[in-house]
């Protein structure tokens, strides 16, 4: 999937968690990763716009697109996966 969003793939992934919603109709598998290549070695293939943020960045609830020159909310179900990764990582991990 993500080849065919931003044009590659890391060599490794490691799972997160799995979650489910809505009386599971919305699986959701979460996994990551280190990238490594630049922002600028990305091809975006398909979306609008993407960049890099910092977790303030994130947990702000608002993200600025240089391309589209505004801010866009982060959605609420995702800020709250990335509250429990960014613990998750801090406490396993200990990369900020």
């Amino acid at each position: 999937e993500l080849t065919e969003e931003i044009g590659y793939s890391p060599e490794t992934f490691n799972f997160f968690r799995e979650v489910n919603k809505d009386q599971q109709k919305l699986n959701i598998h979460i996994f990551y990763s280190i990238m490594g290549v630049s922002l600028a070695e990305l091809n975006l293939m398909e979306g609008t716009d993407m960049g890099m943020f910092t977790i303030e960045e994130i947990l702000s609830k608002n993200l600025y697109s240089k391309k589209l020159g505004k801010n866009f909310p982060v959605v609420p179900l995702l800020l709250e996966f990335f509250d429990e990764f960014f613990e998750y990582i801090d406490k396993n991990i200990g990369v900020h």
